[in-house]
């Protein structure tokens, strides 16, 4: 594979994910990143095969069922940032879809938010809508895009 840029859809990454993961793309952006949000589909799969340097993911589709659906994006772009799916769902999906824990909402929203008090290093991370009971302790927090 020659190239700098690779511009395709999710099916060609899907049903050429083992071209595709040859080469070491410098960045690679994924827009509607709802697409990945079930870990476990051979679409997130393949996308998640596909080696970067940079990876960024775009959507404009809040996260509407499960927190592990945002855990399934954020693996993709911070991999390891919100731990494994088993930590993140007992820490944080669990309580906050489950117990509705204000608590954990609030600590959950303060580490996508604002993430430079977790890491030394700075993420731009915003979550910026919230549909559903996904987080519903949260949910009159949230910010708009303006």
């Amino acid at each position: 594979m020659d190239g700098d840029i690779l511009l395709t859809s999710y099916g060609v990454a899907r049903s050429d994910a083992e071209k595709l993961k040859k080469k070491r793309w410098q960045v690679v952006v994924i827009d509607e990143a709802q697409n990945i949000k079930n870990k476990d589909a051979a679409q997130s799969r393949a996308v998640k095969s596909i080696g970067a340097d940079i990876r960024i993911a775009m959507s404009g589709t809040p996260v509407e069922n499960r927190l592990g659906e945002f855990w399934s994006i954020m693996d993709y772009t911070n991999k390891g940032y919100l731990g494994s799916t088993k930590s993140f769902k007992e820490n944080y999906a669990d309580p906050i879809q489950i117990a509705n824990d204000a608590r954990v909402a609030e600590k959950f929203r303060d580490i996508t938010a604002n993430p430079i008090k977790q890491l030394s290093v700075i993420y731009p991370i915003r979550l910026s809508r919230i549909n559903g009971p996904c987080l519903p302790a949260a949910r009159r927090h949230s910010t708009r895009r303006r």
